[in-house]
């Protein structure tokens, strides 16, 4: 299929890894111009140089976006290099806000006032700072997609995370308002909230980087001498999700190049989530 993108251009923040990256080189491998964002310039730069040695068009910034300052140069940059944004897939946020010390899974009472704000800021208004930069002109060329990477914990918030998850479910509040706010200007809004998603890095099982699903394993007292694939159906049995099994970036690409592409210019204000049905409820 062809999903019309070539010659689009097309910012994806926080590309430098995991699922941005994957976003980033599907799109430039739909004929789009990607910039790469991270706040890593050698991780950033090893991905748009994937991009270009597979045949694609990327280019890369550096930045953060968790402040005016900072946001307003990395949006700068791109709109200099590109000459104005089509697509914009706000992808940067996780867990960065929340002070190291309170762990990788805190409950919620082991979180403090300064972890919410962190979490909001690395999530939610990172997101805002771009669409206020690069939104408008979208609208002034009457073309225009924006993308929110949410998450699953938006809208099956759990006993731990809870800050992350109350930021991502604000991003999804924030996407059907902003598509009210964008009507009848060609310029769409949605969002896609994966569920858990093994990322190349977290299937990797080197020197470097154990396979998460092993590590979550001996946390369980599982056999994490199991393949990955048996661990995974374990995974999932124990999350009650239906597909049996977790995502993997092709999953999430897929869906964010069709909302991304002029074939997706009668969806708005929707959440697709992309979860192996992880939430029981209608969407």
């Amino acid at each position: 299929m062809d999903l019309q993108l070539t010659g689009k251009r097309a910012l994806v923040t926080g590309s430098s890894s995991g699922i941005g990256a994957a976003i980033a080189k599907q799109l430039a491998a739909e004929g789009a111009v990607v910039v790469v964002h991270g706040r890593d310039k050698a991780r950033t730069a090893a991905v748009g140089g994937e991009i270009r040695a597979a045949g694609g068009d990327s280019f890369e910034v550096i930045g953060e976006l968790t402040s005016d300052t900072s946001a307003n140069r990395v949006c700068a940059e791109v709109d200099s290099l590109l000459g104005g944004v089509d697509i914009l897939v706000n992808n940067a946020g996780g867990a960065g806000g929340r002070n190291p010390a309170r762990g990788k899974t805190p409950g919620f009472f082991d979180l403090m006032p300064e972890d919410w704000v962190g979490a909001y800021e690395h999530n939610l208004v990172s997101a805002v700072r771009t669409i206020k930069q690069l939104g408008p002109g979208m609208m002034d060329r009457g073309w225009g997609r924006i993308i929110q990477i949410a998450s699953s914990a938006a809208t099956v918030p759990s006993t731990v995370n809870n800050d992350y998850a109350a930021a991502k479910g604000a991003l999804v509040t924030l996407t059907v308002g902003l598509s009210k706010t964008l009507a009848h200007t060609g310029v769409t809004a949605n969002t896609v909230s994966p569920g858990m998603i093994l990322t190349p890095q977290t299937l990797a099982d080197n020197s470097h980087k154990e396979a998460w699903l092993r590590v979550y394993a001996r946390s369980r007292g599982w056999d994490d001498s199991l393949s990955i694939e048996e661990l995974e159906q374990q995974w999932a049995k124990e999350w009650n999700v239906p597909a049996g099994k977790a995502g993997r970036v092709e999953n999430i690409t897929a869906i964010v190049s069709v909302l991304a592409s002029p074939l997706g210019g009668f969806v708005t204000g929707a959440n697709f989530r992309v979860d192996g049905g992880e939430n029981p409820s209608v969407n």
